[in-house]
């Protein structure tokens, strides 16, 4: 299944097309029509997924957004945008984050 993507976001979701490509095989059925709607909503389905995964999981170590922010090296402002769905994290960081909840970064995206 290949997505066809029109980048009108500065190249950020062009980062990311293999984990939503993945995602979107995993979620519909390999003959369905690929629309850009459909690919939006993919992507915004994970998004939420990954928020979600984030949060529950920072929560879960009780640890803050500053704690988590400090041990991935990032700011917290960055952590905060993750779990607000205001942005998402870049690839090399999805692999971070999964290593440091011990976790894969399918089920981050929530694929499993």
């Amino acid at each position: 299944m290949k997505v066809s993507w029109r980048n009108r976001d500065g190249g950020r979701l062009t980062r990311i097309i293999p984990l939503v490509e993945k995602w979107i095989s995993h979620w519909y059925d390999s003959s369905v029509e690929l629309s850009p709607a459909l690919c939006y909503n993919a992507v915004k389905r994970m998004a939420f997924a990954l928020s979600e995964h984030i949060r529950s999981l920072r929560k879960a170590r009780g640890l803050t957004q500053e704690q988590l922010a400090e041990a991935l090296g990032v700011t917290a402002g960055a952590v905060y945008k993750w779990e607000s769905r205001l942005s998402l994290p870049e690839l090399p960081m999805l692999v971070q984050l999964a290593d440091f909840f011990d976790t894969s970064v399918d089920a981050l995206i929530g694929y499993t």
